[in-house]
């Protein structure tokens, strides 16, 4: 079976979407670059079929993956584990 540039397109996705979950669940602030990677290829995908609608979901969820860079990045340098707590507070 060979697959064309799309399905090879949409399996980079789901796989780099399974490693980035994989990865947050080891608490790896690599999980979120692996999403970024999934996203932007959702993104082309989404673009050839015409749903600009889902190309603004992955977008805003490619922002969402460079906030949890930044934050994850930042407990970090104190010194803290990334969790919920560390990131967006106690209590939410």
């Amino acid at each position: 079976m060979v697959m064309n540039s799309n399905e090879l397109l949409q399996l980079f996705a789901v796989i780099s979407g399974f490693v980035g979950s994989y990865l947050v669940i080891k608490r790896k602030v690599s999980a979120f670059y692996w999403w970024l990677a999934s996203n932007a290829a959702l993104m082309v995908i989404q673009y050839v079929l015409g749903a600009y609608m889902l190309i603004a979901l992955y977008a805003a969820y490619s922002v969402m993956n460079v906030y949890g860079i930044c934050e994850w990045r930042k407990a970090a340098r104190q010194g803290q584990s990334p969790t919920a707590d560390t990131v967006i507070g106690p209590g939410i």
